[in-house]
């Protein structure tokens, strides 16, 4: 039987994100989206990558190398340029922000699932649904091939 550690690591680490701000970029359909990153867990958080993969709000993969540690019960904010152009009302489900962490000494996978509402100005809210983790290369262990997302 593990310890509670052992758990501890199985769970991965304990994040809330929420988007903060979105501002319109140089083109109609370019948005910077501002998202704040908390770290719910007791060990330090490295982001290390994020991107939104999702057709009708995307937002390339950008290495964070200059994101600072987030350490346990602080947060953090980060911006990522995101395309999307839908008129005001339509909402986007299952959207994503991806993020790829170090926790523990182990690579780390966020998946962020939102639902995306534009307003009257047609400006993206995004909302936080669900978030789950996984280790990356989890799957390697079950013979499956590694995938890239995105």
């Amino acid at each position: 039987m593990g310890s509670p550690l052992d758990n501890q690591q199985e769970m991965g680490p304990e994040v809330k994100v929420e988007q903060g701000t979105q501002v319109a970029g140089h083109s109609p359909q370019l948005w910077l989206v501002g998202w704040n990153i908390h770290n719910l867990g007791d060990q330090p958080l490295q982001i290390l990558t994020a991107q939104c993969p999702h057709g009708r709000f995307r937002g390339d993969k950008i290495e964070l190398a200059d994101f600072p540690e987030l350490m346990p019960g602080k947060t953090a904010h980060l911006e990522l340029p995101v395309t999307c152009n839908e008129p005001p009302g339509i909402v986007v489900e299952n959207a994503f922000l991806l993020l790829q962490a170090k926790w523990r000494n182990q690579l780390w996978r966020i998946l962020i699932r939102l639902t995306v509402t534009f307003d009257e100005q047609g400006a993206p809210k995004g909302k936080t649904e669900v978030i789950t983790t996984q280790p990356v290369g989890f799957s390697r262990g079950m013979g499956e091939k590694e995938e890239p997302l995105g």
